[in-house]
């Protein structure tokens, strides 16, 4: 976004930023907490250069918190009944998950996903929907 409005620097002090973050963090993760460390090391850089990108946006985009923060709230709303959809099926109907166990808690995750979103785009006016048909049309 910030390279769309002719402001590419504000991007790359952000980004810089949570490179150092991240050079700084992720031996020390590492060592102690292996993957998990270095996973937590990446997740930490992000969101503490998350709040500087969210504010910067919303200043180039001269949009209210609600207006920025509405389609991300809905998609994370919408993730977190996935999750829970998926975990809920692996707990109860699997005891091991194997190759086809898998893919069914895919195909759940993303029928989930889909009638989370319908109803998003139907009782909330979250406009994906649209947004695909658009994107479809404009394919052809």
């Amino acid at each position: 976004m910030f390279q769309a409005v002719g402001k590419p620097s504000i991007g790359t002090k952000i980004s810089a930023a949570g490179v150092i973050i991240l050079a700084i963090s992720i031996y020390p993760f590492s060592l102690k907490w292996g993957m998990v460390g270095t996973a937590f090391s990446v997740f930490l850089s992000t969101m503490i250069t998350l709040p500087f990108n969210c504010y910067m946006a919303i200043k180039m985009a001269k949009c209210s918190l609600k207006e920025f923060f509405k389609p991300i709230s809905m998609a994370l709303i919408n993730t977190g009944l996935m999750v829970i959809g998926i975990i809920v099926i692996k707990n109860y109907l699997f005891v091991q998950v194997g190759f086809w166990q898998f893919f069914s808690l895919v195909f759940a995750g993303a029928t989930i996903y889909f009638m989370v979103a319908y109803f998003f785009d139907r009782y909330f006016n979250y406009g994906i929907y649209k947004l695909i048909k658009k994107r479809i049309t404009a394919l052809k």
